[in-house]
């Protein structure tokens, strides 16, 4: 880089601005190239993909726009000499084919092109082509040794002149640039290689005739051009571009480094603007008086059901009116399409909005999401037998819950999936952008995530069903669907394994300005619902014996209760149950209330012990009264 500082300074010309200016070349030789190749008008969308860098759209679209060779119909890119083949003269016609082509092309391979544009026989096209093109030999064309014609236009016309005189016609009010190409070019008896120094040097693409000036400067004149030309073109190692520019690789790489750049800064001004963006308060009010008014139709709403149809995941309203219809933050009709598409999208029982402002077909929504998974669901507990004698499992109303386990039973922290109606939500509830929601383990088994009561100001009110794509801290992506009628949030279970989560496990959700949400595994623990993984092992191997498949839950309490002889805390308690079968609280601390052999341990708030001496004990007289009292109203 000092050599090139240097060379720059000695010539005032600073190279970076020009090669930022020429990256464009890239998007424009990339668009040419599909278009040879389409039998279609090509969409923006399928051009912003340059060697496996993915450009900004905008940015794509700003560049054609620039370029007077395309023309944008509707929402697809042409050639604009296609447009006008059948009318147009056929001079600029073939001017313009060869300028595109960027290499000398045969009559025949110039008559293949506009045969079909043009109702004429293409026997009749080549002798009309050939033509015009020999009698303006010198002036529009020159032929080369094979017999192929280019333009003048890529020679530097500098017969008969001085170098300084042809720098003065080549490069009026550009004579630094000249300069700055003529120390670029290497010192080199092959004029070939001399070219190759100079386009790595030079980092941007250069055309013809520039290249070749600068060869024939550096030879004091004594280079033939045309020849020259020729050895150029059939260099491997230069990519010959359209409009008669070539490159090297390592020009190349440059120049798509830059248009990076480029394609970055302009994305990041668009995301900007939708960042300050309120979508609920745009939609909901009404247009400006000034605001240009958006119509869109049958074919727009068949269009955008097609892309939605191919996406993995539902969208954004403002991606979607991006990649379908290309109307960017950045445009000034940008806001009424968004008003417009939301309301199509609304009126069209195709679409589903699934929060957020994100758009997907309704027939696309995953199974499984709006239904509960049923290991999650709580079994009804059991008849209770007539004579209210012995040991069986019941549920006692909450009033008949002795007051410390009845705190734990209307916690709302622990709210789960069938104790809804227990837990006590305090009545106004602050907005709130985290969540830390603790993971009970059947819920580590099929990949949900309780969304309690206490959590519903994360999420918008409406719709019932949506969808969240949050990042995790690794950048990856993990689509989630939140189901609040459910009050549950499906897709976890892959993730679940890759973090390594753990019962009790406490997962984050983070919604930051921009409306991004973030899941991150906290690697901390609920203090009472964490099961150590060598004790989470037992539990396992003790759940897959039938018979504990098929005992009583009253049975499966006492033999817990035996393994923690200084006692357990009830939620740790009710964490442990869970793994054996799904358990509410309110069951676990209708039993504990409700047996005499089950006894708080003495000054330690919250955790209960087993007192053998009463273990053949049945119901408490206190609590056998509320048992008759159901019984008698359930029979009424």
């Amino acid at each position: 880089m000092h050599g090139e500082e240097a060379a720059w300074q000695a010539s005032g010309f600073e190279p970076e601005e020009e090669r930022r200016a020429r990256a464009k070349l890239l998007v424009i030789h990339q668009t040419v190239q599909a278009l040879w190749n389409a039998s279609a008008p090509i969409r923006t969308t399928e051009l912003t993909c340059v060697n496996g860098t993915e450009l900004f759209l905008g940015l794509v679209r700003r560049i054609l726009r620039e370029c007077e060779h395309f023309v944008l119909l509707g929402r697809r890119w042409d050639f604009r000499w296609r447009r006008e083949a059948a009318t147009a003269p056929l001079g600029g016609l073939v001017t313009t084919l060869l300028r595109l082509k960027g290499v000398p092309m045969t009559t025949e391979e110039l008559a293949d092109l506009l045969t079909p544009y043009r109702q004429q026989p293409t026997d009749e096209l080549v002798g009309k082509i050939a033509s015009f093109l020999r009698t303006r030999l010198g002036q529009t064309s020159f032929i080369t040794s094979d017999g192929r014609f280019g333009l003048m236009e890529w020679l530097p016309k500098v017969e008969g002149l001085e170098v300084a005189e042809a720098k003065e016609a080549e490069f009026w009010q550009r004579e630094a640039f000249a300069d700055w190409l003529i120390t670029q070019t290497p010192e080199e008896v092959d004029a070939l290689r001399a070219a190759v120094g100079l386009l790595d040097a030079a980092a941007m693409p250069l055309t013809y005739r520039e290249v070749l000036f600068a060869l024939w400067a550096k030879g004091k004149g004594q280079r033939e051009l045309i020849p020259l030309l020729e050895g150029l073109l059939q260099l491997s190692s230069l990519r010959r571009l359209t409009m008669g520019y070539c490159i090297t690789e390592a020009g190349w790489a440059r120049a798509l480094q830059l248009l990076a750049e480029q394609s970055q800064a302009l994305q990041a001004s668009a995301q900007q603007r939708v960042r300050h963006l309120d979508l609920d308060r745009l939609l909901q009010s009404p247009p400006s008086p000034k605001e240009p008014s958006v119509h869109l139709s049958q074919e727009d709403a068949d269009e955008l059901a097609a892309w939605l149809k191919e996406q993995p995941v539902p969208v954004p309203l403002e991606r979607l009116v991006e990649q379908v219809l290309e109307v960017l933050p950045l445009d000034p009709d940008f806001v009424p399409t968004l008003r417009a598409v939301a309301h199509l999208l609304r009126s069209d029982e195709r679409f589903a909005e699934l929060g957020s402002h994100c758009w997907w077909l309704a027939e696309k929504r995953p199974e499984g999401v709006e239904e509960l998974p049923p290991v999650l669901v709580p079994p009804p507990p059991p008849p209770l037998p007539a004579s209210l004698e012995g040991q069986f499992d019941l549920v006692l109303p909450k009033d008949a819950i002795d007051e410390d386990l009845r705190q734990f039973v209307e916690d709302p922290t622990y709210e789960e999936v069938g104790e809804e109606e227990d837990a006590v939500v305090p009545t106004a509830l602050k907005p709130t952008r985290r969540l830390d929601i603790p993971v009970l383990y059947p819920h580590l088994t099929v990949g949900t995530l309780k969304v309690r009561r206490i959590d519903r100001p994360f999420f918008p009110e409406k719709p019932a069903l949506q969808f969240l794509l949050a990042t995790d801290e690794s950048g990856g992506e993990v689509p989630l669907w939140v189901n609040l009628s459910l009050g549950l949030c499906f897709g976890l279970k892959d993730w679940y394994e890759r973090q390594g989560v753990t019962v009790g496990g406490l997962v984050r959700l983070e919604r930051a300005r921009s409306g991004q949400v973030s899941l991150r595994w906290t690697h901390r623990q609920d203090r009472w619902l964490s099961i150590p993984l060598a004790r989470l092992d037992e539990l396992r191997q003790f759940a897959a014996h039938e018979t504990v498949r098929q005992a009583p839950l009253i049975v499966l309490l006492q033999s817990l209760m035996a393994q923690h002889p200084k006692g357990v805390h009830f939620l740790r308690l009710w964490s442990e149950l869970n793994v054996l079968r799904r358990t509410t609280k309110r069951m676990l601390a209708s039993l504990l209330c409700a047996y005499p052999m089950f006894t708080r341990v003495p000054n330690q708030w919250g955790f209960w012990t087993m007192d053998y001496s009463k273990i053949g004990e049945g119901v408490r007289e206190e609590k056998r009264q509320w048992l008759t009292a159901q019984g008698e109203a359930s029979a009424f």
